[in-house]
């Protein structure tokens, strides 16, 4: 679990995947389907927010229930550090981030860093 957890956004996705999973559930078909698709209609209308009822089908309701009880009743974890005190203190010039885009982690000399953030404040197009 992330250390501040969101529990209205957490409850708002696990309501988007319980949707999703109702819809597929109410719209599956084993056989192929000889009815064709007009894409052209469905781009000049307001996307639905209908969902099928609940209880059509008891396992995808047993499901739903299982992971929305694990992750709203799930304990809060702390997040450790795998440095301890004394490396983090010796490593005093440099500076751990992660990247602005993909899950890289950059590690800079402290004084870059700083001077680069500087030029960023003083270039006009980067000032909101």
């Amino acid at each position: 679990m992330p250390p501040c957890l969101d529990r209205l956004s957490l409850r708002e996705s696990i309501a988007t995947f319980e949707r999703n999973l109702r819809l597929a559930e109410f719209f599956y078909s084993d056989g192929d389907s000889d009815k064709a698709f007009d894409n052209s209609v469905a781009k000049f209308r307001e996307k639905s927010t209908w969902s099928p009822p609940p209880n059509r089908d008891k396992f995808p309701d047993a499901y739903i229930s299982v992971i929305t009880d694990e992750i709203m009743n799930a304990p809060e974890q702390r997040a450790f550090s795998n440095l301890s005190v004394d490396e983090r203190a010796a490593h005093c010039n440099i500076v751990i981030r992660e990247a602005d885009k993909g899950s890289a982690v950059v590690v800079m000399n402290r004084e870059l860093y700083i001077k680069e953030g500087i030029g960023n404040l003083m270039t006009p197009r980067c000032v909101n």
